[in-house]
This record gives C-alpha cells, sequence and structure tokens, in this order.
C-alpha cells in the first residue's frame, strides 16, 4: 500500500533497531540512494513494515511486508556463529586460568625452593595429575629439608666434640718448655680450628633464612667498615634494592674480598643495575686465575698451590662457598682475567647474547665508558626503543668530534641516530642497511663501523679504516675471523 501525503514530514522519533538484522538490511539499501530523507518503523505493525519518504513537499508513505526483507544470509551466520564463539572462548579463558593456577603456583613453589628459599607448606590444588605432582614435590621438599638439618645437626656436633679435645692440647702445649716445638705446634692446632669452622660453615650456610629487601650498596658499605678503606675502592651505581638471604649474602662478599686481599693488595667493588637483576664486581689486583682452573677453583677443597702460595691460609672453600651462595639465589659468578697490555688494564669479558632493549646512560658512567660510546650506540640502533647517551660532552674533544661522526656514520648505513648537545639519541631498527662511511682518523669509529658491517644487510665499506692498527693491530683479521663463524 502506498499513499502521498503533502506538505507533511518524517517523525522525528526513531524507531529503528541497531542490532536487528532486518533493520540493518533495510538501513544498507535505503542509506545510499535516499541519505538521511527516510524513516522507517518495523516494531508497530507485526507483519508490515511502515516506510516513510521524503518527495517533493511531502511523504511517500510506504506498507510492505516483513517477509520482503531478505538479511543477508552471510551476515546472519557470522552472527551466531561469533556470539557462541565469544562465549565458548571466554569459558575456556576461565577454565584454563584455573587450571594453570595450581601449576603456576607449583613452579614458583620449586624456583623459590631450588634457590634454597624457604617454603612454607604447599597445599597441592587443581587437576588430579596436577595435584600429585604437587603432592611428591611437597614430599620431596620435606625430604631435602630433613636431610639438610640432620646433615648440619651431625657436622655441628662433630665440631663441637672436635673443638675438647684440641682445647686440651692447647693446655698441654702451653706447659712444655720447647717454646719453638710448642708454637708451630701451635700453629698447625690453630690451622685445624679454621679448617673445621669453614667445613662447618661449608655445610650450613644454606640452612633456612627468610628472604628479605636490602639495599646492596648499604650492605656493601657496612661489610667493608671492618676493613682497611685505603684497600678498598668502592664504585656505586644507583640504589639496588634485592630480594636475598642477607646473611648468606654479606658471607659471600666477605669470602670474596678476604680472597682478593690474600692475594693482592687492592680491592675495587663495583654495583650496577640491571633489569630485574644487580651485578656485583669484586677486582683485585693479584697474579689472577690461569683460565684452565676456572672451574676447577669452584670446587670445594681445591686449591692452586703454585700460583697462588703454599704459605697461604685456607682450604680452598672460600670460592665455593661463594659460588654455591649466589648460585642459590639464582645468580653466577663468572671470573674474568684481569691484566695489563700496552699499559692499559685489559680483561676478558664474556658475554651473553638476549634480546636488547633501550636504556639511558649518562652522569658518572661517562668517563668510564667514553672509548665505547660508539660501539654502544651501534648496539642501541639493534635494540627495542630509544637508546639516550647524555652528559657526553667531551667525547667531541677526542680524535674527532665522535658524538658528530658516529651520529652521521651510523646514519648513513640506514640508522636513527639524532646528535644531540651533550649526547645521542638512538632509535632502534633492529637493523642496518650498510654503504659507505668514513673513519675520521678515528680508530673507535672505524673498529664500530668495521662490526656494523657483520650486521648490515649490504656491504659496509670504511674508509680510512688502517686507522685501526693504533690500538688493535689484528682487528680487522680477528672480525674476518668472526664473520667466517657467522656463516
Amino acid at each position: 500500500m502506498v499513499t502521498y501525503e503533502k506538505n507533511e514530514l518524517l517523525p522525528d522519533e526513531k524507531r529503528e533497531r541497531w542490532f536487528s538484522p532486518m533493520d540493518r538490511s533495510l538501513r544498507r539499501e535505503l542509506k545510499p540512494t535516499f541519505q538521511n530523507l527516510y524513516w522507517f518503523d518495523t516494531v508497530s505493525y507485526k507483519e508490515l513494515v511502515d516506510l516513510r519518504i521524503k518527495y517533493r513537499d511531502g511523504i511517500l508513505q510506504i506498507f510492505f511486508h516483513k517477509d520482503k526483507i531478505a538479511p543477508s544470509a552471510t551476515r546472519i551466520f557470522a552472527l551466531w556463529i561469533t556470539l557462541p564463539g565469544f562465549f565458548l572462548i571466554f569459558i575456556a579463558i576461565i577454565f584454563l586460568k584455573n587450571q594453570s593456577r595450581p601449576i603456576v603456583n607449583l613452579a614458583n613453589a620449586a624456583e623459590r625452593f631450588g634457590k634454597g628459599e624457604y617454603v612454607k607448606e604447599f597445599r597441592p590444588s587443581g587437576a588430579t595429575e596436577i595435584r600429585r605432582a604437587a603432592y611428591e614435590f611437597d614430599r620431596m621438599r620435606k625430604r631435602i629439608s630433613i636431610q639438610l638439618n640432620q646433615r648440619s645437626d651431625m657436622l655441628s656436633g662433630i665440631s663441637h666434640d672436635l673443638r675438647t679435645p684440641l682445647t686440651r692440647l692447647k693446655l698441654q702445649l702451653a706447659l712444655l718448655k720447647q717454646q719453638d716445638l710448642a708454637k708451630k705446634m701451635g700453629d698447625d692446632i690453630e690451622e685445624m680450628e679454621r679448617m673445621l669452622n669453614e667445613y662447618l660453615e661449608f655445610s650450613r650456610h644454606q640452612k633456612n633464612e627468610e628472604t628479605e629487601t636490602v639495599n646492596i650498596n648499604n650492605l656493601i658499605t657496612e661489610i667493608i667498615k671492618k676493613y682497611d678503606n685505603k684497600h678498598i675502592n668502592v664504585q656505586f651505581g644507583e640504589n639496588i634494592k634485592i630480594n636475598i638471604r642477607t646473611n648468606s649474602i654479606k658471607r659471600c662478599l666477605i669470602n670474596l674480598i678476604d680472597n682478593g686481599l690474600s692475594y693482592g693488595k687492592k680491592i675495587e667493588i663495583i654495583t650496577k643495575k640491571t633489569v630485574g637483576d644487580a651485578i656485583i664486581f669484586v677486582d683485585d689486583n693479584g697474579p689472577g686465575i690461569p683460565e684452565h682452573e676456572y672451574q676447577n677453583v669452584m670446587k670445594p677443597f681445591y686449591r692452586i698451590d703454585k700460583s697462588r702460595g703454599q704459605n697461604k691460609s685456607g682450604v680452598g672453600l672460600g670460592l665455593s662457598i661463594a659460588n654455591d651462595i649466589i648460585y642459590s639465589h639464582g645468580g653466577n659468578i663468572s671470573l674474568e682475567n684481569t691484566r695489563t697490555a700496552g699499559g692499559e688494564p685489559v680483561a676478558d669479558i664474556l658475554v651473553e647474547s638476549s634480546d636488547l632493549t633501550a636504556t639511558e646512560v649518562g652522569g658518572d658512567l661517562i668517563p668510564i665508558i667514553q672509548d665505547e660510546v660508539p660501539i654502544l650506540a651501534l648496539a642501541a640502533c639493534m635494540a627495542k626503543g630509544t637508546t639516550t647517551i647524555r652528559n657526553a660532552e667531551d667525547l667531541r674533544n677526542k680524535e674527532s668530534d665522535r658524538l658528530n661522526t658516529t651520529a652521521s656514520e651510523l646514519s648513513n648505513l640506514g640508522a636513527k641516530v639524532t646528535e644531540n648537545t651533550d649526547g645521542l639519541s638512538i632509535h632502534g631498527t633492529g637493523y642496518l642497511n650498510g654503504g659507505s662511511a668514513r673513519s675520521h682518523n678515528d680508530h673507535r669509529i672505524a673498529m664500530t663501523l668495521g662490526i656494523a658491517g657483520l650486521l648490515a644487510k649490504n656491504v659496509v665499506t670504511v674508509n680510512g679504516a688502517e686507522v685501526v692498527d693504533i690500538s688493535y693491530p689484528g682487528f680487522w683479521r680477528d672480525l674476518e675471523f668472526i664473520a667466517y663463524q657467522q656463516h
């Protein structure tokens, strides 16, 4: 049925249903032709649709059956599939969370126990298989705890029992007339007592100790108070707060410091903060440890007598205890051989690969790493995010203006580096294109560009490459060997 009413207006009241397939189909057909000059109602009548269209100075009203409108079958099908799909996904997420939570709790408990932390009564939960695994873990935890306590108690008893005859021997030596002999035997007894104390310490340092959040810089300051500060130089990074067993870490640091002072005259301690971790460097000026002995010195009771001296006290447990403590905290100790070459201190540094993330470098750290800023900028090109180097204006007075040359030459290779007044901003892209670059008669820039050649998609040509001979005559040979290993 069609009627025409002159001088009429479209109704103001909207009757469209936005989530109705019928309304959406009707609107999709009318909108391109009539714009907003239409109105329809699919609600008021059971079988009819009331459609009104603005025509000249009146309204054209049309009534037709709803079955004339055919909503898109595809859209209806997609709607019926999508809504139940989202509902099922929601149910699945809730179910998986409930099932994965016991697994996560079990993993966290196992990790804490593996690090030597005290794990309170663990309650199994979840599916049958998960509860069984949790139950067996709890049984294992209890058995191990009992064995550790028994070992500690046994050694404590042995220590107490041995101290009594040692004390009697001391008293008998005091009555000897031969004082020279008495002194030698007394030294032997003191050595036995020291060994006994170290054995006991080695066995019981893992005994349950609650963890706490500690400022590691303050802890080191407290430790070095008992030493002559003239022999210990400390460089603290920003405040580092970590969750540790305080007495165990204190014992570890004391062992490292004592070991360094036993074979060297000076100790340097440096602390640095990384993401979620703390790094502590303990460096001494002693003779060092041969590289082939690195693994051995971490073993209990192992000593390097030939290189370390026969007259040194100790039983070879200091580094073993330190390593055990750090390992139980989820960390590790690495040995690096520092030495002097060309009048400058050098060292073998262990580098482990990881995903690079942007950082900020500045302040007191810059004077220490002035020569490394170009290679740091190159690494930042491969990192995620924007790395900022600040307070480095002194680099403009090196063999070249290193801020300018680093920014310009890396940019020539496709990097996104912005030169600032006192530093650089490096926007990590994860790649370099390659191309031609100049060393600017600066050996640090030349070496950085050479390493960039290993990372770039295309060849990197370094003009003035021979300048590296100033500090590293064999650089290009070694770099070629590394490139060969990569391929």
